[in-house]
């Protein structure tokens, strides 16, 4: 049950339904998913909002307009998004990293995520931006060799 006027968040829609047909084990059908959307079984004044990482994935029939109204890409953070948010984090409106670190978070593609990341692991502002600065992307198959190694141990 969810109360009038509430903001409902489906994150990753993209791996809820991937196929119309009702999956073994699944208790509700896309076809279900799209009336509570919109349908007989919808509800008024509720917003929803769905996070994706593979827009490409989605049914047509769950971007057309009027279930979805806007779609709002969110990147990565430009070198000033990233400073901005160190100082925020930090609590340190006024603080200034060194020339050469600065150039390297200007030029630096990494997720907001893994800002955050660095910003739980680092003691300070300083070290926070020089980590981001020198952070290196793993290789595709680093990655998912540890996502398998992960998954043995659950």
């Amino acid at each position: 049950e969810v109360a009038e006027g509430s903001f409902v968040l489906f994150e990753d829609v993209d791996a809820t339904f991937l196929q119309r047909e009702n999956s073994e084990g699944s208790k509700l059908s896309f076809s279900s998913f799209l009336n509570i959307l919109d349908g007989p079984a919808s509800r008024e004044n509720l917003v929803f909002f769905f996070t994706t990482n593979h827009i490409e994935k989605l049914d047509p029939a769950l971007l057309r307009p009027g279930r979805v109204d806007q779609v709002i890409e969110i990147t990565n953070p430009s070198g000033k998004q990233i400073m901005n948010y160190l100082r925020n984090f930090y609590q340190a409106p006024d603080a200034r990293v060194s020339e050469e670190i600065f150039k390297q978070l200007k030029n630096r593609t990494c997720s907001m995520s893994l800002v955050q990341e660095f910003c739980v692991t680092s003691a300070t502002l300083e070290q926070a931006a020089q980590t981001i600065a020198e952070y290196k992307k793993p290789q595709k198959l680093q990655i998912n060799r540890f996502m398998i190694n992960n998954m043995h141990h659950l």
